[in-house]
């Protein structure tokens, strides 16, 4: 609710910071020696974990010099969690040149740079080379994407690459450009994809060599009996009006690899990877799932609150195993309106959090927040709410839920709170829930109005033309909140906040604090905090919760330097960048992941 207010108030102020972005994607164009040839290639991310592109065809015109930024800032999304490296083939090829040639390259390149096992995620051609390097190379290769691609040729796809070597040995640059445009792209993006290749088409290659190898070697390329060696996870993703492949040639590689997935975009044709908005989001996603080490989780709708005023749309996520009792959690949000996932901007922490919990044998049930379901309803209501109604309630209900489910073991159950679901952790388990644990993501011991107006003053610090506004706002909520616990509850109730929220809003939940619930409770905790958050603060907030359960044998506290308050590596340092912050899609990393599950294995 408070951060909410902030960017209302300052998103004007919002600009790009083009240092962040370089510093984020450190990007670099390379060449490496090896064996006697060149190549070419580009890297890019601040992750640890690597992740190899392999281009298409598209490398025989121009190899990856030169084009680190561009290609970096096209799949930025990558750059948070891994360091990305695209390879182009070598730039003297033999005119017998194959995809397992290439790939062996490609495994000696990585032997040389010390790179490996990798992520491998290859494009049409460049699926091709994953393919090989997948089954001559397995102890390089983590996890494959495959898009777009064959595994032996069709006749679509003999037709495109037969059309575009007759194109090249006429010489008819323009020719391969508006065809291959024809052939990859769909609806409006078809036209702009034909203007934009024909300004291409103007600067004709000096020679077609390099180009004419590269389709011959598509030609040539036939794995289809040897996919099933393909043992690594691998997401297969087609599109099901590829004039260049043919929707079959996804449809088959999926049905040939063992621990497979398909995905096939509908409305779409090869260039589906440059048009689909969602591609590189859904590619990231299978990727972060198998850093986490997710397989076989199964995934429950539920109803909170079924029968109630206020139900409510939930997921209970299962690990694999559940032949036995496994231990579970109850998701708690942050404050305002959210859906199961927490989703803010770009960012899912919840969702993150229970896929990974999950691999870890733990259950979770997550689930809608009130003002998100019932928006409309609870806007309507004379005096408005309480945390009690807004959170507690509904937190309550889905604890009850867990313990009714025979693959729940009754005595495992945990709050996890996030923000302010954090600060009503203790208090849920208070008032009915009754838990094994607390787990309290960028929680406070402090009252919801200070945070509230150490926000504001923080805004004002970092952008000095908002001083003034913000010494004024500071006033008035100040003035406000002074005498809020010694007014009473009627005119409480009438006087308003910012977006018309009743100050009873904060006496109530201000009445005893989560500091308060946790002197009285001698249960487990584990208290987490993001070393760069700037809503709650590490030197603040978190230090006072140190100093407040201090000698507590079994109270943890796991501070992360670097990240932000959705525990995911942070870009800014700036309360008014809140929505740029949260825009960049980054997922929960196995550290936070694996800490939550220790705890709760130890308790």
């Amino acid at each position: 609710m408070s951060q909410r207010y902030i960017n209302r108030q300052f998103a004007g102020a919002d600009r790009l910071n083009e240092k962040r972005n370089d510093m984020i994607l450190d990007a670099r164009n390379e060449s490496i020696n090896i064996n006697g040839f060149d190549c070419d290639y580009i890297s890019f991310g601040k992750g640890k974990d690597p992740l190899i592109m392999l281009p298409g065809v598209g490398d025989g015109f121009k190899t990856a010099k030169g084009v680190a930024l561009p290609f970096a800032l096209m799949y930025r999304c990558f750059a948070e969690s891994f360091r990305v490296y695209v390879f182009s083939r070598r730039n003297d090829m033999p005119e017998v040149f194959t995809t397992a040639d290439m790939a062996d390259d490609l495994d000696d390149i990585m032997e040389a740079l010390g790179i490996g096992p990798a992520s491998v995620f290859g494009v049409s051609q460049g699926g091709m080379i994953a393919q090989q390097m997948a089954i001559r190379h397995p102890d390089k290769v983590s996890s494959l994407v495959l898009a777009v691609t064959a595994s032996r040729p069709n006749d679509i796809m003999r037709e495109s690459l037969e059309t575009w070597i007759g194109m090249a040995d006429r010489d008819d640059y323009k020719g391969i450009m508006l065809d291959t445009a024809e052939r990859s792209y769909t609806g409006d993006y078809l036209e702009r994809a034909i203007m934009i290749n024909g300004m291409i088409a103007a600067a004709k290659p000096k020679d077609y060599t390099r180009f004419r190898i590269l389709c011959r070697s598509c030609l040539d390329h036939d794995v289809f009996d040897d996919l099933h060696k393909i043992s690594c996870p691998a997401l297969i993703i087609g599109a099901d009006q590829d004039k260049v492949l043919g929707t079959a040639a996804s449809e088959e590689i999926q049905g040939m690899i063992p621990n497979s997935q398909l995905y096939m975009y509908e409305g779409y044709s090869h260039g589906v990877y440059e048009q689909a908005k969602d591609f590189n989001s859904r590619v990231l996603r299978f990727l972060m799932r198998q850093k986490i080490g997710i397989c076989g989780n199964t995934e429950e709708k539920i109803t909170i609150g079924e029968g109630t005023g206020y139900p409510l749309n939930g997921a209970l996520t299962l690990p694999h195993d559940v032949s036995k009792p496994v231990p579970a959690v109850v998701m708690v949000h942050g404050s305002g309106p959210s859906n199961m996932d927490e989703k803010v901007g770009k960012l899912t922490p919840f969702k993150d959090l229970a896929e990974g919990l999950a691999a870890h044998g733990i259950a979770s049930l997550r689930y809608d927040k009130r003002t998100y379901a019932h928006a409309g309803r609870i806007k309507k209501l004379k005096g408005g709410i309480t945390v009690k109604e807004e959170t507690i309630e509904d937190a309550v209900l889905a604890v009850r839920l867990l313990k009714d489910d025979p693959r729940i073991d009754p005595d495992q159950i945990y709050i996890l709170g996030h923000s302010m679901g954090a600060m009503l952790a203790p208090r849920i388990d208070a008032e009915g829930a009754d838990v094994k644990g607390l787990i309290m993501m960028a929680g406070t011991p402090y009252r919801l109005e200070e945070i509230v107006l150490r926000q504001l003053k923080q805004a004002g610090e970092e952008r000095s033309f908002l001083k003034y506004v913000v010494g004024i706002e500071n006033r008035i909520f100040s003035r406000k909140f002074g005498n809020l616990y010694s007014m009473s509850d009627e005119e409480a109730k009438e006087k308003k906040f910012a977006g018309g929220i009743p100050l009873y809003y904060f006496k109530e939940m201000g009445r005893k604090t989560a500091a308060d619930y946790l002197l009285e409770n001698s249960k487990p905790v584990l208290i987490m905090q993001g070393g760069k958050d700037f809503q709650v603060l590490a030197n603040e907030d978190f230090a006072s919760f140190r100093q407040l359960l201090a000698g507590r044998s079994n109270t943890f506290f796991k501070l992360y330097p670097e990240l932000d308050h959705a525990f995911v590596y942070a870009i800014c340092d700036d309360i008014t960048k809140a929505s740029k912050e949260y825009n960049v899609e980054r997922h929960i990393g196995k550290e936070v992941i694996k800490d939550i599950a220790d705890f709760i294995n130890r308790s």
